[in-house]
């Protein structure tokens, strides 16, 4: 709960001071980059120290494939069911919009160039409602659901701006999982979005 609370304080001040604030629009992507990356490096001297990295992944088996599959089919389910039954969206845009699994800064430009800036402006900002929806519930679901669980709602992002978050919610017994779920995912988006329109 404490980390939950800290996560929607930090988002909360920056959309406040980003209001405030007279800053460009992109001026903050160079450090947003760096201090990902200094987490995520922080996460990879994690399990490093660990030593039992590897054996864990592959302690894994066939979990390592079966929770991509399964977030992938729960979220394309998920968003074509809203499509049709809530929206009135055209279920096909929407497959592709779900077909992101969060990852904002592709999914924006690549649906701009393949349905317009309508569609790349809704993939942008479901993404990223995604991944705050995320980084709030990541505490709370890793405590009274599960890790698997847990690392199903980062998405893509389970192997980059969630990985921290996923480490220290499960206590690192996670983190193999979460890398793995996200770059599974991350591989399949840009053939999957592409695939919604071939028909």
């Amino acid at each position: 709960m404490i980390m939950t609370l800290f996560v929607v304080g930090c988002v909360g001040l920056g959309f406040l001071t980003g209001l405030i604030a007279d800053i460009p629009v992109g001026a903050l992507d160079a450090p947003i980059l760096v201090v990902l990356l200094v987490l995520v490096f922080g996460v990879g001297l994690d399990l490093g120290a660990r030593g039992d990295a590897w054996q864990r992944i592959r302690s894994l088996g066939a979990r390592l494939l079966f929770l991509p599959v399964v977030s992938a089919v729960g979220s394309l389910v998920g968003v074509a069911l809203m499509a049709a039954y809530v929206w009135g969206y055209p279920v096909r845009q929407a497959c592709a919009l779900g077909s992101a699994f969060g990852w904002y800064s592709l999914s924006g430009p690549f649906l701009t160039h393949l349905a317009g800036p309508e569609v790349g402006a809704v993939a942008f900002l479901s993404d990223v409602l995604r991944e705050l929806t995320a980084l709030v519930m990541i505490p709370l679901v890793a405590r009274y659901v599960g890790s698997a669980e847990a690392v199903a709602l980062g998405g893509a992002t389970s192997m980059d701006t969630t990985l921290p978050l996923l480490a220290e919610a499960t206590n690192g017994e996670a983190t193999p999982l979460a890398f793995a779920h996200g770059v599974i995912l991350a591989l399949v988006v840009p053939v999957l979005i592409p695939f919604w329109f071939s028909f």
